[in-house]
Parts: C-alpha cells; sequence; structure tokens
C-alpha cells in the first residue's frame, strides 16, 4: 500500500523467523517469511524482499516488530550466543533509504491488533462481559513468551519485559512437572513460565511426564512434537498440561494488573495447538478460574477469551500502528 505515495512495509523479527509483507488495504499482503538461521542479517533478508515484490525501499516507512531490546538505537538479541542479526536502527534506515524505521515490541505490534476496526485478527473463544474500564491482556507463546496490556478507552498499549517471572502451579502433578523441568535449568539463573510456556518448553514438558510416569519418549524435537499427538497420548496430555500452565500464567497477568477487559492468545505456539486441535480450552478456563474471594472470581469468570484467528498476528497489529490506530 502506498500511503501518501509511499510504500509501507511491515516486519515480524522473531528469535527464529522474519516475517515480510507490504500493507495493503486489507492488512497485510505479500507475506514472505524468512528463517533467521537461513539468512546473514535483516539487510539481505529485505533485499530478496524487494526483488520478490518489485519494490524499492527509498522513501518507504518500514514498521517492525522485534522480539529483543531497543538501548541506544541498537536492537540487541541478548537471548543468541552469537548475534549475526542485531542491528542499528538508524544504519539500517541510511542503508535503504527509509523515510522512517519505527521499530515496537512483538507483543505490544500483537496487542494494537485487539484495536483494529475489523477484529479479524482474533475469534471468540468464550463470550463474556468485558470491564471496558479495564485493560485486556494480550499474551503471545512463541519460541519464547510475553505480553502487552491494551486500554480500550483511549487506544493505549502498555508493553512488558515478558515472562520474565516463575512459574506457579496448583495441583500435584503440575508442581511434579516444575520439579523435573527445573531439575535441567541451569542452576546460575532462576527458572521462568517461559522454560515451560513456548515451543522448547512443550518438549521440556512432555519429557517430563515421561520420567514421572517411566515412560520412554517417542519424540526428541520440538517440532516433531504435535504431528504425534494422534499416536502418543503423552503429547496430548503434555499439550493440556502446557494450556493448565497457560490459564495459571494469564491468572496472574490479569490479577496482577486489574486487567479485566479481555484475554487474547496469540504466538506460533498458540495458532498451532489451535490448528491442530489441541487447544484445551477447558484446561485452560479450569486454571484461568481459581478459588478466590467473590469479586476476583466475578471479574474472571466475566472477561471474555480470544484466541488468534490467523497467524502472524503482529503484522496485523502493524497495520493499525501505520494507519494511526493507537496513542501509545
Amino acid at each position: 500500500m502506498r500511503a501518501e505515495n509511499r510504500i509501507v512495509l511491515l516486519g515480524d523479527f522473531g528469535a527464529t523467523h522474519l516475517r515480510l509483507a507490504l500493507l495493503g488495504d486489507a492488512g497485510p499482503e505479500q507475506l514472505v517469511v524468512y528463517a533467521v538461521r537461513e539468512w546473514p542479517g535483516i539487510d539481505a533478508a529485505m533485499r530478496d524482499y524487494a526483488v520478490r515484490t518489485g519494490r524499492n525501499w527509498r522513501g518507504a516507512t518500514f514498521y517492525l516488530a522485534h522480539t529483543g531490546h531497543v538501548a541506544d538505537g541498537a536492537l540487541a538479541l541478548d537471548y543468541k550466543a552469537e548475534r549475526p542479526w542485531s542491528f542499528r536502527l538508524e544504519d539500517v534506515a541510511r542503508d535503504f533509504s527509509l523515510a522512517q524505521l519505527i521499530a515496537h515490541n512483538d507483543l505490544k505490534a500483537a496487542a494494537c491488533a485487539v484495536l483494529a476496526d475489523n477484529g479479524d485478527a482474533f475469534q471468540l473463544l468464550r463470550a463474556g462481559v468485558p470491564r471496558m474500564d479495564s485493560d485486556s491482556v494480550v499474551i503471545g507463546v512463541g519460541t519464547g513468551t510475553g505480553h502487552a496490556y491494551v486500554s480500550h478507552t483511549n487506544g493505549a498499549v502498555r508493553e512488558t519485559f515478558g515472562a520474565h517471572f516463575p512459574p506457579a502451579a496448583v495441583t500435584d502433578r503440575q508442581r511434579a512437572v516444575l520439579d523435573h523441568v527445573r531439575a535441567g535449568v541451569d542452576p546460575a539463573r532462576t527458572m521462568i513460565i517461559e522454560d515451560i510456556l513456548s515451543g522448547a518448553g512443550l518438549l521440556r514438558v512432555y519429557r517430563a511426564l515421561a520420567e514421572i510416569d517411566g515412560k520412554t519418549p517417542c519424540v526428541t524435537a520440538a517440532n516433531d512434537l504435535l504431528a504425534q499427538a494422534g499416536s502418543d497420548p503423552l503429547v496430548r496430555e503434555s499439550t493440556s498440561l502446557f494450556c493448565e500452565f497457560l490459564g495459571l500464567h494469564a491468572h496472574i497477568l490479569c490479577n496482577a494488573a486489574a486487567a479485566y477487559g479481555g484475554i487474547y492468545l496469540c504466538g506460533g505456539m498458540v495458532e498451532r495447538l489451535n490448528a491442530g486441535g489441541l487447544f484445551d480450552a477447558a484446561a485452560f478456563t479450569r486454571n484461568l478460574h481459581q478459588a478466590m474471594v467473590p469479586v476476583v472470581a466475578r471479574a474472571l469468570e466475566s472477561l471474555p477469551l480470544y484466541i488468534a484467528a490467523r497467524e502472524h498476528t503482529p503484522l496485523y497489529g502493524l497495520a493499525v500502528c501505520a494507519r494511526g490506530g493507537v496513542s501509545g
């Protein structure tokens, strides 16, 4: 799309993939997904995408969602031992003669999708009566886990540092899994919820259950796990337990911030579970609702639940940003 005769490029840069698209009338168009490990840097992917789409980025505006942290103008991927994809935003803008490069945290971008007029980035999982004077929470689970809060009253989006706090458990099965996973975590750091709620985390849950039950794991790679759900009952239990932990996580995020406007779930793992019929909504809601004082219980029971209706939610949020639909 050209706004004021200017191309708008959208990018979603995660730990595993870079997704590039052009802003069109209906949102992101001409999507191409680049595996980070197969490309030397973002500049190479941008040049390839320019060739594929027949575009020149001179004078374009680039909205970029990312999983890293911007410090002093540099996007650093501190979670990577080697960081060939770390770069300075101003260098990319200069090298491609961009009019603007606007970077947002990926969960802030996903939260912006909640503000889209058509609302087609999410589908209703459970109807409810939200408190419209309260924020909603958007939770993304993929290679890692993050969340952001969005206000329906003024369109403001509040980003966070994500899931960097210890996980919770309320059942013996959950506690046993956490104990097994914790044993494999570097003792120099604290186990965090992302060690459970992530692609690698699902594999950890699966391996923990196998060890607890004295079974031999049939799957050794996270990418192969979901494909075995039909033949390996332990995979299905693992995905259900994964949804239990996600429900507990949502419970904490809502109550800690008094965010009772709704819960929006997205991210590659959530999307894959949902597409494969493995998202256990009952397990999620059962753990979202705990035996709390009535006012808290009512607030959680009444809020609506949504799940991503399509892939690449941050790109749809960036489209909202590009059209000026976000105030903060």
